[in-house]
């Protein structure tokens, strides 16, 4: 099996752990999707832990998605802790959870990070943050992360709280990186804009 999928099922935190343990002792898994299950923080330390192990053992996870699972600031920075170093994920998928503020940046950050660094072909290349409520507090870093991204082709922050600060840095950093594929995939569609 490659594909597993049990989005929006009430699998709660013992079920979700127990399949994410069981991710070590399996190499044919590709894709998982545990999206809208509410998961939260402790879920996403989990699994932060697991993929951490499973990097050093399998490395067949390539697609995660925990979209609507209720992520705020903990879970973000567990994952940003993993995301730093990751080899194995391609497609992330965090959109409607609450990474906000700290959360967010925290993933930004470990993201721009593993950007700069030298890793294998298949670092993180999809990216989704839609609906997190990320605003333009956050202008500096999505700036810096447009920049800097070397493999990244697709950053989906649509249905957030961004501004004009934040579209001014991203627009300033899309010109300033020469890599092509994040410019031609760039998705803000739907971008709520604050009026002061």
């Amino acid at each position: 099996m490659s594909t597993l999928d049990v989005s929006n099922n009430n699998i709660g935190n013992k079920g979700a752990q127990m399949l994410v343990l069981a991710l070590n002792s399996n190499e044919s898994l590709k894709s998982l999707s545990m999206a809208g299950n509410n998961l939260g923080d402790t879920f996403a330390k989990t699994m932060a832990s697991v993929l951490r192990q499973k990097e050093e053992t399998a490395r067949g996870l390539r697609h995660l998605n925990l979209s609507n699972n209720r992520i705020g600031i903990r879970g973000g920075d567990a994952l940003a802790d993993f995301l730093e170093t990751n080899e194995t994920i391609t497609s992330l998928n965090l959109s409607w959870n609450s990474l906000r503020g700290k959360g967010a940046v925290s993933v930004i950050n470990a993201v721009i990070n593993q950007q700069k660094l030298d890793l294998c072909a298949t670092t993180l290349r999809y990216l989704e943050l839609s609906w997190n409520g990320i605003d333009d507090s956050l202008a500096e870093s999505i700036g810096e992360l447009i920049k800097t991204a070397r493999v990244l082709e697709l950053l989906d922050l649509s249905h957030n709280r961004l501004g004009p600060s934040s579209s001014s840095s991203m627009a300033d950093n899309i010109v300033l990186n020469e890599n092509s594929r994040l410019k031609t995939q760039f998705r803000m569609e739907k971008v709520t804009i604050v009026r002061y």
